[in-house]
C-alpha cells in the first residue's frame, strides 16, 4: 500500500487546505504585472510548504525596476529645496501632479492626476492607519517632480531664480 492511501483524513485536509491557500494566491497574482508579479509568485510558493524558492531555482538575485529612479517623500522633496515639507503638497496640487480630497472622516487625502503618474507613484507601505485599520497608500514622487516644484517656486518668487536644490 502507498503513503498516500495511509494519510488520516486531518492530513489529507491540510495539503487540500494548503493547497487552496496557493491557488487563492496564484488568483491573486493574475492582476499583478511585472516585477512585483514575480515576486508575488515566489512568495505565493513558501519554501516550508512547497519547498520551491523559484526565483533561486530561477538563478535570479535581484529584478530590475521599471523605473531606474529612486522614490521620494515630500520630505525629501522639502529637504532638496530647503523649504518645510508643509509647503510641498499645495505646490504638488497647484502644478497638476495631484488632487487634494477629503474622506468621509473629512481628513486630507491626495490622489494622483494623468500628469501626477508620470511623476510619482502609489505605494502600499504595510502599515494600517491606527484608527480604522484601513492600509496605508503613499504616493512617492520621482526627481522630475523636483524640477517642477521648483520651477513654481521660482515662478512664485519664493526661490531666487539662481537657487539650486540642497
Amino acid at each position: 500500500m502507498n503513503s498516500t492511501a495511509q494519510k488520516s483524513p486531518s492530513v489529507v485536509m491540510g495539503i487540500l487546505t494548503r493547497l487552496q491557500c496557493a491557488k487563492r494566491r496564484v488568483n491573486y497574482l493574475l492582476i499583478i504585472v511585472g516585477n512585483m508579479q514575480t515576486l508575488a509568485l515566489n512568495n505565493a510558493m513558501p519554501l516550508k510548504e512547497f519547498g520551491v524558492n523559484l526565483l533561486e531555482t530561477w538563478g535570479v538575485n535581484g529584478l530590475k525596476a521599471d523605473t531606474q529612479e529612486q522614490t521620494l517623500t515630500i520630505s525629501d522633496i522639502a529637504k532638496r529645496l530647503a523649504i518645510k515639507p508643509r509647503q510641498i503638497n499645495p505646490l504638488l496640487t497647484k502644478i497638476g501632479l495631484q488632487t487634494a480630497n477629503r474622506d468621509h472622516k473629512e481628513r486630507l487625502y491626495y490622489e494622483l492626476t494623468n500628469r501626477g503618474k508620470e511623476h510619482g507613484v502609489y505605494l502600499d507601505t504595510g502599515k494600517k492607519h491606527k484608527t480604522d485599520g484601513c492600509p496605508v497608500r503613499q504616493i512617492k514622487w520621482y526627481d522630475s517632480a523636483i524640477d517642477l516644484v521648483k520651477t513654481q517656486l521660482e515662478a512664485d518668487f519664493v526661490l531666487g531664480a539662481d537657487t539650486t536644490p540642497a
